[in-house]
């Protein structure tokens, strides 16, 4: 006797996905994990593709997971003084989390709280 299939299916719903036909093709394709990147979109729309997901999963009489991708903390680069700069094998290149115009020595980054909360904690 053969186990059954623990093999999943994972899509990523996305704008060229978002219809309710298109992700019940996708089911009937095989998708049994439908994942949503949050780091992408507002709540709104992702409440809307949730809705639609479970419209099309009990149309299909599917049984379906819904995953998200929750981001991460955001980093950001601050301005350079300069338009470009060239960075060469070797070069010592500072990122800190001290407000500064960059040049080609250092550059601001900044980070989401929790992050530079623990910048800081580091020393």
């Amino acid at each position: 006797m053969l186990a059954p299939n623990k093999t999943k299916l994972v899509c990523t719903i996305g704008p060229s996905s978002e219809s309710t036909e298109i992700m019940l093709q996708m089911l009937n394709a095989g998708m049994n994990i439908a994942r949503l990147n949050f780091s992408h979109g507002d709540f709104a729309w992702h409440k809307t593709a949730i809705d639609s997901l479970r419209r099309a999963a009990h149309t299909a009489g599917k049984r379906l997971t819904i995953m998200a991708d929750l981001p991460g903390p955001k980093i950001r680069i601050g301005q350079f003084a300069e338009d470009r700069i060239e960075l060469k094998r070797d070069d010592a290149f500072t990122l800190t989390t001290n407000e500064i115009i960059g040049d080609r020595l250092r550059r601001a980054v900044y980070l989401a709280s929790q992050a530079k909360r623990a910048a800081k904690s580091w020393g």
